[in-house]
């Protein structure tokens, strides 16, 4: 899979967009200000579960629809896996979406596509079982040098 990494003009549109992705969540599931990156991902779990298949109604103040809100869930995402685990975004130039890259470069995530997959039912939440096993440091097994995606 061919990518770059994300432009200066990009890492603060995905700034802003975290910031929206807070905001949003802050709607949904009542946070202290003081969280680490462990309370927010939980948060971010909480608040997917609320308004996942149908559970909201559109418009939410300016979000029309799962795909505007998976951008801005998105960049809470990505931002919990840059902080906590030290992953890159980059952008997939072959399918022109962001994704996380681990600090191997071995897998990958795309973090919109898994998101609006959870959010419109597709799939269900597995945000919080790879949080976890990242966390404990488990992986799939990869025995190419190429990048996998996983979740």
């Amino acid at each position: 899979m061919n990518y770059r990494k994300v432009t200066n003009d990009e890492i603060q549109e995905l700034e802003i967009d975290f910031q929206s992705g807070l905001e949003f969540i802050g709607w949904y599931v009542d946070f202290p200000e003081n969280t680490d990156w462990d309370d927010i991902f939980k948060f971010l779990k909480e608040c997917v579960e609320i308004v996942k298949n149908n559970k909201v109604s559109f418009p939410i103040d300016r979000y029309e629809n799962y795909e505007d809100i998976t951008y801005i869930l998105g960049a809470v995402y990505a931002q919990c896996y840059t902080n906590k685990f030290g992953w890159e975004i980059v952008f997939l130039n072959d399918i022109e979406e962001y994704s996380l890259l681990s600090i191997d470069g071995k897998f990958g995530i795309r973090y919109h596509a898994l998101l609006y997959k959870i959010l419109t039912g597709l799939q269900e939440n597995t945000l919080a079982l790879g949080y976890n096993m990242i966390n404990k440091n488990i992986f799939p097994e990869n025995l190419t040098n190429k990048l996998e995606f996983i979740w």
